[in-house]
């Protein structure tokens, strides 16, 4: 059978007929298939990336977890920013930086940093746990109680993880409602022009 193709002319056996048609109905198919396929492993691809610290990286990471155990402040943070600089996606020194600043008792810079963790990786118990005390802590209860939320969405309502901050989250609310009852409300008196 001859076939013509824009000028030019081609004669395809009728036997490999069957198979060329069979081939041009579905090679959009396993195109669509080979693209989704490629983007499906490079999304995968990149964010095992997030979770694996680079080589450089780990070296400032181990020297800084040894400067915490010598409470030697300063020089964690800055060995935990080279890091950062060297993988910036590098959530474990997020973490150990929002610590460090927990015990330096900021936990406003602390909250900040949990959060650049949870921008990376949204289903770090360890940063939504530590978040949220935080929260409780600064009287934030609804924003302590989103995050206990999620938790109880990534590892279920009995999960061991959640307990401390279901404590934190009573305590706050204990203490709320302790330094409400203290307060007596008088009326004021007129003032006097």
């Amino acid at each position: 059978m001859t076939k013509s193709r824009g000028g030019l002319v081609v004669d395809i056996p009728p036997e490999k007929l069957d198979y060329w048609n069979l081939f041009m109905r579905f090679s959009p198919l396993f195109v669509s298939l080979s693209l989704f396929l490629a983007t499906v492993s490079s999304v995968g691809y990149s964010q095992n990336q997030d979770d694996q610290v680079s080589a450089q990286a780990q070296i400032f990471m181990d020297q800084a977890a040894l400067a915490v155990q010598n409470q030697q402040w300063d020089e964690a943070i800055g060995l935990y920013e080279t890091a950062l600089a060297l993988h910036p996606r590098n959530s474990k020194a997020y973490i150990a930086l929002a610590q460090i600043a927990a015990q330096q008792n900021l936990p406003g810079k602390a909250i900040t940093l949990y959060k650049e963790v949870l921008e990376i990786s949204p289903n770090n118990q360890t940063a939504l746990i530590q978040q949220g005390q935080l929260f409780a802590q600064k009287g934030a209860i609804e924003r302590a109680q989103a995050n206990l939320s999620r938790l109880n969405i990534l590892c279920g309502v009995n999960c061991a993880n959640n307990q401390n901050l279901k404590i934190a989250i009573a305590d706050a609310s204990n203490k709320g409602e302790i330094l409400a009852s203290e307060i007596n409300v008088t009326p004021e008196s007129e003032s006097q022009n």
